[in-house]
């Protein structure tokens, strides 16, 4: 549920490519090119090979090169989806995640038991325990809110007009 913005990535492709040119900048019409992209007295956006590559385009871009990673494993101290969540009283059975330090590493997931709110669809939370045993606060284009949780393999739960949506944590979702 959250959404990312790319806007930022054209701006950083603007260098890229060949040696640069380190001559005089050109004229053409009273605008001087401040830009340099690679090859002789190009200007932008010019050429995007530089000399040392005979004019063609090459990238800096290093894959990391991840072996084939295991599956995210989930260690479940309770039931997201069972009405008898395993939870003690006054507590329900939240999903979260957590990132590990080795990028090529899957996500650890968690299914763990916290004191329960009272947020129900669309109601807003500042975190999970806002919410009451079924919800979950997530990131929506409104605002953060309570949405009622369900289970990628089986979306029945959420009510007609209603879909599943996939959130952070894998095979969970919320009716939205």
């Amino acid at each position: 549920m959250r959404v990312w913005r790319l806007g930022g990535l054209g701006f950083l492709l603007l260098g890229c490519g060949g040696a640069t040119d380190d001559s005089a900048p050109q004229s053409v019409g009273g605008w001087t090119s401040i830009f340099s992209t690679g090859g002789s007295s190009s200007l932008w956006p010019g050429a995007s090979g530089g000399t040392a590559t005979g004019g063609q385009a090459y990238s800096t871009y290093t894959a990391i090169g991840c072996p084939d990673a295991a599956a995210p494993t989930i260690t479940a101290q309770c039931d997201l989806f069972s009405a008898v969540s395993g939870c003690a009283d006054g507590q329900a059975c939240f999903p979260t995640s957590q990132a590990t330090a080795d990028p090529c590493q899957p996500e650890q997931y968690y299914y763990v038991c916290a004191s329960a709110g009272n947020g129900t669809q669309g109601d807003y939370c500042a975190r999970s325990p806002d919410c009451a045993s079924g919800f979950v606060c997530v990131v929506t284009p409104n605002a953060t809110e309570c949405q009622q949780m369900c289970s990628l393999s089986d979306p029945s739960i959420c009510s007609p007009g209603m879909r599943c949506d996939p959130i952070d944590v894998a095979g969970v979702g919320t009716c939205s």
